[in-house]
């Protein structure tokens, strides 16, 4: 699900819907085997996010012309990956995913306490070590930026 979402971003609207679907299925199996394996739940929280983004008009393009029902919320996005982190607290990649959310709720504390966390761990591939790079990059934007919440 990990690998196959990655590649949603380079194909075009018919595809996006074929990868989403796909890793939606893959998600599912992946928590029908283990239900505490805390990275389908995190990319569960993206999807959710992502669906959050989409204005009514883009989701209602998409149920007509590709008869799918696109949602999302940022609410859900936080609790999934609030279930990550229950089933472990090291995920980095539930953290910094963490951070998207809360800014895309605006909630700069929190965003700023997720990337601290990022900081706090020792990156296990190279995925977590770029965002322990972005994590730096983001935490010096938001400290320059006045408080919202």
């Amino acid at each position: 699900a990990l690998a196959k979402g990655s590649l949603i971003p380079f194909g075009g609207v018919r595809e996006k819907i074929a990868i989403g679907k796909e890793v939606k299925s893959h998600i599912q199996r992946s928590l029908e085997c283990d239900s505490t394996f805390s990275y389908p739940y995190v990319i569960r929280a993206i999807f959710e996010r992502e669906g959050a983004k989409l204005s009514w008009m883009e989701k209602c393009i998409v149920r007509v012309i590709f008869g799918e029902d696109l949602s999302g919320s940022l609410e859900a996005s936080e609790h999934y990956l609030k279930v990550a982190l229950r089933y472990d607290s090291t995920n980095s990649f539930a953290y910094y995913e963490l951070f998207w959310t809360y800014k895309a709720m605006g909630n700069k504390s929190m965003a700023v306490s997720s990337l601290q966390e990022v900081m706090k761990r020792f990156p296990k591939n190279l995925r977590e070590k770029q965002q322990l790079v972005e994590a730096r990059e983001h935490l010096a934007e938001l400290s320059l930026l006045p408080e919202a919440n």
